[in-house]
């Protein structure tokens, strides 16, 4: 629909309508988190690891943190009627804050999304998630574009798509909803293996499930017991998952460490 040059990175916001599909597409089956927080990370064998952490509200959490990528969240509490809608919900994803930096020259590029007031900052120019076409050149290295097709421009329960793609092959969708955030990544090439972060840690590393004895296997710790069940609601699709057997939505077992060793200071490094 658009063709452009630039240097490091694309932005493209799409609108769904009534959810038909826009013009990029459906939510992928890839590593994702969304709602409470849930966190979706497919394995390289085939499998899928599912697991929760609620975090804490008003605290910030790196979920990928690389030499080129840094992907922070801030964590809210759900409102009552968030919790009414989406039975046993404490927390959301209210802030995404996003580093990319370039692997030739080592420039920065930042982006801070709001689920509050359905914003986007491209460095230091804010872009309002409701507009039918706006165009922002923040600087001579990405360009970010509202989507103009009518048919993909209205907004129902103020649902919308946040695309964004960066040179060295990672790629990420944000979905707007009235107060929260899901995110998926479409794209996860790039990265290092020295990868970490609540969603990080699984990327890089060879993480697989013994079906016979439902174990999963990790490289540099022991294995932990899993049980087997369908994946989270909010993914819309018809796969298993393979869950931790701890009860505390912390990620217990399943995350390296504490779900506290994650915490960070600021939503962008």
């Amino acid at each position: 629909m658009f063709a452009m040059t630039v240097d490091v990175i694309y932005v493209l916001f799409a609108f769904f309508f009534y959810g038909c599909y826009s013009i990029i597409g459906p939510p992928p089956v890839g590593p994702s988190a969304g709602n409470d927080p849930h966190f979706f990370l497919p394995l390289s064998n085939g499998d899928n690891l599912c697991f929760s952490v609620q975090g804490q509200p008003d605290f910030m959490f790196s979920l990928i943190k690389d030499k080129y990528v840094q992907l922070n969240a801030e964590f809210v509490r759900a409102d009552e009627e968030e919790s009414h809608t989406i039975a046993n919900v404490s927390t959301f994803i209210g802030y995404l804050g996003l580093l990319l930096r370039d692997p030739v020259s080592g420039n920065t590029t930042t982006i801070k999304v709001s689920a509050e007031d359905h914003t986007v900052q491209f460095d230091d120019i804010i872009t309002t998630v409701k507009n039918k076409q706006v165009t922002v050149k923040a600087s001579s290295n990405f360009t970010a574009v509202v989507a103009e097709d009518d048919h993909h421009s209205i907004v129902k329960d103020e649902t919308a798509w946040l695309y964004i793609i960066s040179e060295i092959g990672f790629r990420i969708k944000v979905r707007f909803y009235k107060k929260h955030l899901d995110l998926f990544l479409t794209q996860t090439s790039g990265l290092t293996e020295n990868t970490h972060g609540l969603i990080g840690q699984f990327l890089t590393n060879d993480v697989r499930v013994d079906t016979e004895y439902n174990l999963m296997m990790f490289n540099n710790r022991k294995p932990i017991l899993v049980r087997k069940g369908p994946a989270w609601p909010y993914l819309n699709i018809d796969e298993d998952c393979w869950y931790g057997m701890a009860s505390d939505n912390q990620g217990t077992g399943v995350i390296e460490g504490h779900y506290m060793d994650y915490v960070v200071q600021q939503l962008i490094p």
